[in-house]
């Protein structure tokens, strides 16, 4: 049975631009060392991910970086190993909560990225209407806005 052409049409509001969800973010060092961020939050990547410029500058206050055995899929549709992996705690709005994140070149595309992994861990959920994410970890609870 086939779909109807009309499905697969495009209209003006399917063309529009939607902003990239930006959030000021702190990650955790193990001695209270608090390095400041701005991440994107991005619902399609499967790893949260920090730059390796990023990295470069700030990583000595962080915990230690560990071999990575993951091979990321980019934007580009390429394939790359990162520099390394480090296990820390980020806190936005607010809200903390501890991850993986792959450190890798990105080409400045961001500094921090909030993938799937971390929106799982902060049972975050999206209103798209309003473009607002909740977020909870434990009692902490916080509403971001875009």
């Amino acid at each position: 049975m086939a779909l109807p052409a009309a499905i697969f049409s495009l209209d003006a509001a399917d063309q529009e631009a939607v902003p990239p969800f930006w959030q000021r973010a702190q990650l955790l060092g193990p001695d209270g060392a608090i390095v400041r961020v701005t991440a994107q939050v991005d619902d399609g990547a499967s790893r949260n991910c920090i730059s390796l410029k990023r990295w470069k500058g700030y990583g000595h206050c962080l915990s230690a970086l560990v071999p990575s055995k993951t091979r990321l899929g980019v934007a580009s549709g390429g394939k790359i190993w990162p520099y390394g992996r480090r296990w820390g705690e980020v806190g936005v709005g607010g809200v903390r909560a501890a991850g993986w994140f792959e450190v890798f070149e990105c080409g400045g595309a961001f500094d921090v990225l909030l993938g799937k992994p971390w929106l799982h861990s902060v049972r975050a959920v999206h209103d798209y209407e309003t473009d607002e994410i909740r977020i909870r970890s434990g009692t902490e609870t916080a509403v971001l806005q875009n």
